[in-house]
């Protein structure tokens, strides 16, 4: 997930919220588009300063207790009908959506929307499949615009996925 905000001193320390400004910024840690809207910004481009939810936050976020529930629901889908499909994928969704943020993640999240202005912001998915050389998922994740900042975490886990980008 991007998130990107009014400031250009996001801390490079963190471990689950990753600032775009970042040095070694890498597609397996923060997906195609947020790598992209990085690369524009170094290049000069008017980018808006974003932060990423990476790879690690959402490995992070599986681990602590989902892993065996959506393998649990994988193992149960008939891939070859549609309705199976679409059932499994409700199930996982839900509970995602269910689920808090770790500790550790939440806490290094909070700290970023703390220092947010007041405003609206878009949260994008950035898979670290997509916009490849040989593939192309556009449209196939989740997007959301004019969101406050107080529901970002929410649609954080309604994207099914904590890899994305922020943007005001």
């Amino acid at each position: 997930m991007i998130i990107t905000v009014g400031s250009d001193n996001m801390a490079d320390e963190d471990k689950y919220v990753i600032d775009l400004k970042g040095k070694d910024l890498s597609i397996e840690k923060i997906g195609g588009k947020a790598l992209n809207l990085a690369k524009m910004s170094f290049a000069n481009f008017n980018i808006p300063p974003a932060f990423v939810v990476s790879v690690d936050a959402y490995d992070f976020f599986i681990k602590k207790g989902l892993e065996y529930k959506i393998s649990g629901i994988l193992d149960s889908i008939d891939f070859t009908c549609e309705n199976s499909v679409s059932e499994g994928c409700s199930q996982i969704r839900s509970i995602i959506k269910q689920e808090e943020l770790p500790q550790d993640l939440s806490v290094e999240l909070n700290d970023k929307l703390e220092n947010l202005p007041d405003g609206y912001y878009a949260i994008r998915s950035s898979a670290v499949a997509e916009d490849l050389a040989d593939a192309s998922f556009a449209g196939q994740l989740d997007s959301f615009l004019n969101i406050k900042k107080e529901n970002i975490p929410e649609k954080l886990l309604i994207v099914g996925h904590l890899t994305g980008m922020i943007v005001p």
